[in-house]
């Protein structure tokens, strides 16, 4: 009667383990996500900082594109600088059209 007993402990025992995770198990899943989003993270602020220099660079590009076309129309003149918001000429066109 021991000796089923027993069995029927390891028994019982190996149908637990088969089906639920052990706590060690369960801290080296936590303990490698952890790595792996630590090594992520850094790259991701990068990703996003390269981001915003290219929009930056985009945008330099633009207004110095917008320059040279500027020019050609008006025999190699460059803009006029404005040292105040009303002073440009598209502010004012730009009124809200309620």
């Amino acid at each position: 009667a021991a000796m089923m007993a027993d069995r029927a402990l390891e028994s019982n025992t190996a149908d637990r383990s088969r089906r639920a995770f052990t706590i060690f198990e369960l801290q080296a899943v936590i303990t490698l996500l952890t790595v792996l989003l630590t090594l992520l993270v850094p790259s991701m602020i990068g990703a996003r900082e390269a981001a915003r220099r290219a929009y930056c660079a985009s945008n330099q590009k633009m207004l110095l594109l917008q320059a040279h076309v500027y020019g050609i129309e008006y025999k190699g003149a460059w803009p006029r600088g404005r040292t105040s918001l009303e002073l440009w000429p598209f502010w004012r066109l730009a009124k809200p059209s309620f």
